[in-house]
């Protein structure tokens, strides 16, 4: 049985996906390490890590390094300013946690321009920032000193090598294409979502001067959508 890696950009119908993988590819007798399940990943050797059959969650490009070469990698993006706006309205639900208090507490033009670093985690150029290495703070001080270029150029190497890279707004085709790659079978239709926000109306967002609190905040991950899109589409 082959075994998987599943990078998990939050907000991309990212626990749908890793649902068909659970339920398609795992025996009983198959070891799953979800992150988000309390996994710590840090903690673990490598080793360790590269016993479980199934590695998912909100890790960066860079746990890929400690995992066996022939391990299957997959991953999902979305178009940046819809993925922002969902993880804005998404964060409204979670209550009594930090990330609501923040949602509730800014207007999403006050949260587009807000420097708080758990809002710069998971918004300023996050996807790059995950296919490039990893999101979280931390990380982005350690490569303070590389220039955006140079950013872009690593996530988008790390995302060729991925065996299937989704596309959140072409779940059918998404779906296709790994099922035709892993010769998966799915256990749902394209059109049912798991874990997601809730709806809201967009009509009521002034997208105009949504991008402009944004700034460059996601100008990188356009380009690295772009990328994917295009990978996407001519395969």
């Amino acid at each position: 049985m082959d075994k998987y890696l599943f990078l998990h950009i939050p907000k991309t119908a990212g626990v749908k996906i890793r649902h068909n993988i659970h339920m398609n590819l795992v025996a009983p007798q198959g070891r799953v390490c979800v992150q988000e399940e309390g996994f710590d990943l840090g903690a673990m050797t490598d080793a360790e890590l590269q016993d479980f059959d199934i590695i998912s969650g909100h890790f960066g490009a860079a746990v890929r390094r400690r995992l066996e070469p022939g391990r299957r990698c997959v991953s999902m993006l979305r178009s940046p300013c819809p993925r922002f706006i969902s993880l804005y309205f998404y964060w409204k639900t979670l209550a009594g946690t930090y990330l609501a208090q923040l949602a509730h507490t800014l207007s999403i033009y006050e949260f587009a321009a807000s420097n708080n670093p758990v809002i710069v985690e998971y918004v300023d150029n996050a996807q790059t920032w995950q296919f490039f290495h990893d999101f979280q703070i931390n990380t982005r001080l350690r490569f303070a000193g590389r220039a955006r270029s140079e950013i872009l150029t690593g996530a988008g190497h790390n995302l060729r090598a991925f065996d299937c890279v989704g596309i959140h707004e072409d779940m059918e085709g998404t779906l296709a294409k790994m099922a035709k790659t892993f010769a998966w079978q799915w256990t749902d239709t394209p059109a049912a979502r798991i874990n997601k926000t809730p709806d809201y109306d967009v009509s009521q967002i002034d997208l105009d001067l949504l991008r402009k609190k944004l700034g460059d905040r996601l100008a990188l991950d356009e380009e690295l959508y772009a990328q994917g899109l295009e990978r996407f589409n001519s395969n």
